[in-house]
């Protein structure tokens, strides 16, 4: 962790001394805290508290091993560092520097972490800073979705997500439907429910063209985009994000007989959405499209409740020939979902929002401006980037007073929705 002054040598940067995981007690832990800990080593929790934990009174704390904390590794770091206690992750970082100078000064004394000419004015601002960081990103977890695909939640991340609390939108790419079985995903579902996560789904889409001149190939898109729908209905989601499948560079820039072709594959895909439970609304994102043609000529065959748009300015960007302002003068009526993530203008990169040169003020103002409420994804594709994307959209949010929409209550009216108080 480093935080920055405006110039030279930050006002504290974490050295890894592990002053702070020595001593004779340890931080106090929350349920949820125990929880994750437990399901992150993969014990019970009565193993937990028999071989790591210990009560004093009503609080539960982690054990003390030869004058530190029993999770303290001998290379000098935490050994359960992604589940962490609240507040072992603020530290030094604490409340009480704000109001009173000598808290600050005992701290500064065991942590080397502060600059040496550090004032304590600078610290209460960074203090001050962080708390508010904190603030925004609990705020924004309950507001936005991130992007995981199904293989890495399952193999990797779930334990982390169920910890954070982070609200998905899960992608069903490449050979996950093959791989993985019905149980599989209704295990993942059961542990997402019982946290209270949402959901939503992003369907395959690699070697899908809806609009393909071959009618097999078709079909078999078709049918892949089905069982990913019933896949949809394992997790309770509303919506599923496709692709067109279009691409200039393989399909000429005559799009009308191919989007015809597309109409006639969405017009059966639709008929198995509206017979899910809960309800489908398919949200056609932009990809490699040049313009709004496309989605124009596919949205003027089917009403406003069947499907919808998912907008992402970043591929708008890097891959269309037309601005932001065409796409969303042509099809913004159908907005119901943005995808979030930033590049430099040339590669789709997936970085977090911020990072690169797009102007997502400019979206957002947009947003405002026409009343729309959409489910807001965030698809920064480094595990780093995320909570900077977080606080970054989270920001956004409140700048603009956007509402955002649940998924897993369908998409198909105006409710229900959220905000920032």
């Amino acid at each position: 962790m480093t935080m920055a002054k405006e110039e030279g040598e930050p006002v504290f940067e974490c050295k890894r001394c592990g002053h702070c995981c020595h001593g004779v007690a340890t931080v106090s832990l929350s349920q949820d805290e125990q929880e994750g800990i437990a399901r992150f080593l993969g014990i019970t929790m009565d193993e937990l508290f028999e071989r790591y934990l210990v009560r004093k009174g009503s609080r539960v704390e982690m054990q003390v091993r030869d004058g530190h904390c029993i999770f303290y590794g001998e290379d000098g770091l935490c050994q359960i560092h992604p589940v962490k206690p609240f507040h072992c992750r603020r530290w030094p970082l604490h409340p009480s520097i704000l109001n009173d100078e000598n808290a600050w000064l005992a701290i500064k004394a065991d942590c080397p972490g502060f600059r040496k000419d550090a004032s304590y004015r600078e610290v209460v601002r960074l203090v001050r800073s962080k708390i508010d960081q904190l603030d925004t990103i609990e705020k924004t977890k309950k507001l936005v979705n991130i992007t995981c695909p199904f293989d890495l939640l399952y193999e990797r991340y779930l334990e982390r997500v169920l910890e954070e609390g982070l609200n998905l939108e899960i992608g069903l790419n490449g050979t996950i439907l093959d791989t993985y079985s019905c149980q599989d995903f209704q295990r993942v579902q059961d542990a997402l429910a019982q946290k209270g996560i949402r959901v939503s789904i992003h369907g395959p889409f690699t070697d899908l063209p809806l609009g393909s001149c071959h009618k097999a190939t078709r079909m078999a898109t078709k049918d892949v985009l089905i069982k990913a729908m019933d896949v949809a209905t394992i997790f309770n989601s509303a919506t599923m994000v496709i692709h067109s499948g279009f691409d200039p560079k393989h399909h000429g820039d005559d799009h009308e007989d191919w989007g015809k072709r597309a109409i006639q594959t969405l017009d059966e895909l639709l008929e198995h959405a509206r017979k899910a439970t809960p309800p489908i609304m398919l949200l056609l994102e932009n990809t490699f499209e040049p313009g709004p043609d496309l989605h124009r000529q596919i949205f003027s065959r089917f009403p406003l409740d069947a499907i919808g748009f998912c907008f992402d300015l970043a591929h708008q960007r890097v891959f269309s020939s037309t601005t932001m302002d065409v796409w969303l003068s042509a099809v913004g009526e159908r907005l119901m979902e943005l995808h979030l993530h930033d590049n430099h203008g040339k590669e789709d990169e997936h970085l977090a929002v911020g990072a690169g040169v797009l102007d997502f003020d400019a979206l957002f103002s947009w947003i405002k401006r026409h009343k729309k409420t959409p489910i807001l994804t965030i698809e920064a594709h480094e595990e780093a980037e995320v909570m900077p994307a977080i606080v970054a959209v989270g920001k956004l949010i409140t700048r603009y007073g956007i509402m955002t929409r649940d998924p897993n209550i369908g998409t198909h009216h105006s409710g229900p929705e959220s905000v920032y108080p």
